[in-house]
């Protein structure tokens, strides 16, 4: 008797966890919050736009890959200057001053990040970067410029 206790517990207890009427919960996974130095601004979708439409002199970088930047839309006056190129994109860069403003996005922001740090390197001291890449740009209902 004390054995048949012991697995009508066992049953009861399996089936009260497995038969729960909770649906599972969506996981999300968004990249880590970048830690980025006092030259690196981090701007959400909206203080962004206000960025650069007060600063017109500023170097709009797509860090996507060429593929993204030709099928997914991109920035108005953005530059694809993809991340991977590596050294090509800081050579590319050499002769700019290093005080000129400078914005950077990817699709989610880590690409972005990882740009503005290596171009940090060099000597740049003017970087923004948009918190949550073009995806929280489009999510804002904000222009994009379409192939």
């Amino acid at each position: 008797m004390k054995q048949l206790r012991h697995w009508a517990c066992i049953l009861g207890c399996g089936l009260s966890l497995n038969c729960s009427p909770t649906p599972p919960r969506e996981v999300r996974i968004s990249p880590p919050e970048p830690t980025l130095s006092e030259n690196v601004r981090v701007l959400d979708p909206a203080a962004a736009k206000v960025w650069m439409e007060s600063h017109d002199e500023a170097l709009i970088i797509d860090a996507r890959e060429d593929s993204e930047f030709k099928e997914h839309g991109r920035l108005p006056k953005a530059t694809n200057l993809s991340q991977l190129a590596g050294d090509s994109v800081l050579e590319r860069l050499a002769d700019e001053p290093p005080d000129r403003p400078i914005f950077i996005y990817c699709a989610l922001g880590a690409r972005s990040a990882w740009l503005a740090e290596q171009l940090e390197t060099k000597g740049f001291t003017n970087l923004q970067i948009l918190k949550g890449g073009l995806h929280a740009w489009k999510d804002a209902g904000l222009p994009v410029v379409t192939p």
